[in-house]
């Protein structure tokens, strides 16, 4: 049996099966067995019994279909199982469409075919992708518009030598795990540390521009698309393209942005 059926499943469900053969009508292939096996009890001649188990096996194998899984609800009880068994991800928020929020527990619990577990998959991952980039970030949460700013960079940058954004890679990696027809046995455990390596490689080789590097690039390309970059800076002679490509650090973008007294000054 096992050379035929490689899953328990099926051997069990073979063992339980109806006997197709005439001569065991209304019996189980495991009740027919038996009776191959009995007959032998008394002055059995060895060859004949094991040559009778062996073809009545193999002939009723070749014409016993196993049931079909369902990769929904096989995929569904695995990512079940493992948030059971990983509570803090289970508890993890997402976002719903009317701006509430929910566990993704409770979303895959709502998974009821093969778009929505895909789409509650998605939601497992994001939360997971989420929490990742907090730790390896080091923020202190991942909802305050600083957090999400942060998180929003290292997504929309390219790691050293990548040739598509971070936001594209971890969807790339979150589409190959994604549970279906095709991925009927997803090894969830597999599946999140594929996610968090792939966040953990983007942190790790992503170089993020500071928030006054980012002001400064961006202001410097308004003065020139604007033709602004020739006045005079009042406080520091020279242009004011001059001005901002002296900038350094956060103390000389405030400076450059608002004057020698900080932004909104005007007493001079």
């Amino acid at each position: 049996m096992a050379s035929k059926f490689a899953k328990p499943a099926d051997q069990t469900a073979f063992i339980q099966a109806q006997s197709t053969d005439a001569q065991y009508a209304g019996k189980t292939n495991a009740e027919v067995l038996s009776e191959i096996i009995q007959s032998g009890a008394a002055a059995p001649d060895f060859g004949a019994v094991l040559n009778h188990l062996i073809t009545y096996t193999t002939t009723e194998a070749d014409q016993f279909q196993p049931a079909t899984d369902d990769p929904v609800k096989t995929n569904k009880n695995n990512l079940t199982a493992f948030l059971q068994a990983n509570s803090k991800i289970g508890q993890l928020l997402v976002e719903k469409k009317d701006g509430t929020t929910t566990t993704v527990t409770a979303i895959v619990a709502q998974a009821a075919d093969a778009d929505s577990l895909a789409q509650a998959w998605s939601a497992v991952a994001q939360a997971v992708i989420t929490n990742e980039m907090q730790a390896k970030l080091n923020l202190p949460d991942t909802t305050s518009a600083a957090s999400r700013n942060t998180m929003s960079k290292l997504l929309a940058a390219k790691a050293n030598g990548a040739t598509v954004a971070n936001n594209q890679v971890l969807a790339n990696v979150v589409a190959a795990n994604t549970p279906s027809t095709e991925n009927p046995e997803l090894n969830v455990a597999t599946a999140m540390g594929n996610i968090c390596e792939a966040v953990d490689s983007a942190v790790a080789n992503t170089q993020l521009a500071a928030d006054w590097q980012e002001n400064k690039d961006s202001l410097l390309a308004f003065l020139q698309s604007s033709n602004l970059g020739s006045l005079t800076a009042p406080t520091a002679g020279g242009s004011l393209t001059a001005l901002v490509n002296g900038v350094q650090d956060t103390a000389g973008w405030t400076k450059a942005w608002g004057g020698e007294n900080g932004p909104g000054s005007f007493d001079q």
